[in-house]
């Protein structure tokens, strides 16, 4: 058997890592494809508008320009031959408050005074909201000492509040505002905030929410001594 050239062997070597060298390159071309194709594709995405896809105008991002509506040569505001809409009168019997205004000495016509028969008054209605201010209620559980034992019994707190120190009303108004609106906690806190004027943490926000009845005992029995820290639940 012949000896092998050392020549020949390393163009043998050097053939296998020119073929190894091919087969990387020929991935990494097809990888450089893949990723021009996947960052041509996010630039069309970011492109988008409400202007050029059928995403919402909602969602365009700040700066969109839209295109101008061409001019209908309309006048703003009710068109002639439309039917005319005003809001209907409250019935006298839901009226808060009546102003009487006096009706004019003269005449709007001929400034001549006037002395005919008085006629029934035009009717303008203003609606109101008056100032909103949290109504609270205390609730005194009274209690006496035991002569044998020296137990103290308060009064218990009635069923409908025992347990809660948010009235019905005002948890339904948490409950609205966070599952009818979809408001955030802390947005249903800033609402209680600046329209109630009712501060609550977010904690006791979660608790209306999930709140299930169940019914607290104000009793406490501490050894003739009333317990620090206030009113505590025991039933």
């Amino acid at each position: 058997m012949s000896p092998v050239d050392p020549t020949d062997a390393r163009i043998a070597e050097l053939e296998g890592e020119v073929a190894e060298l091919k087969k990387l390159v020929a991935a990494l071309l097809a990888e450089n494809a893949s990723l021009r194709a996947e960052v041509a594709e996010l630039r069309g995405r970011l492109g988008q508008n409400s202007t050029n896809s059928s995403k919402p105008p909602s969602s365009d991002p700040p700066g969109t320009q839209r295109p101008s509506k061409p001019a209908s040569g309309r006048r703003p505001g009710g068109q002639p031959g439309h039917k005319h809409h005003k809001r209907e009168l409250v019935p006298a019997e839901q009226v808060h408050r009546t102003v009487d205004i006096a009706a004019p000495r003269q005449c709007d016509q001929c400034e001549q005074g006037l002395a005919g028969r008085a006629v029934e008054p035009l009717r303008h209605q203003t609606v109101e909201v008056e100032p909103i201010k949290p109504h609270v209620t205390e609730y005194r559980c009274h209690g006496k000492q035991c002569g044998g034992c020296g137990a103290v019994s308060y009064g218990e707190l009635p069923v409908e509040v025992a347990g809660h120190t948010f009235g019905e009303r005002l948890t339904g108004i948490i409950v609205l505002l966070s599952g009818q609106y979809r408001l955030s906690k802390r947005k249903v806190q800033d609402a209680l905030s600046d329209l109630l004027g009712v501060r609550i943490c977010l904690g006791s926000i979660s608790n209306r929410e999930a709140e299930s009845p169940r019914r607290w005992r104000c009793r406490w029995r501490s050894g003739g001594r009333h317990p620090r820290g206030g009113a505590r639940p025991c039933g």
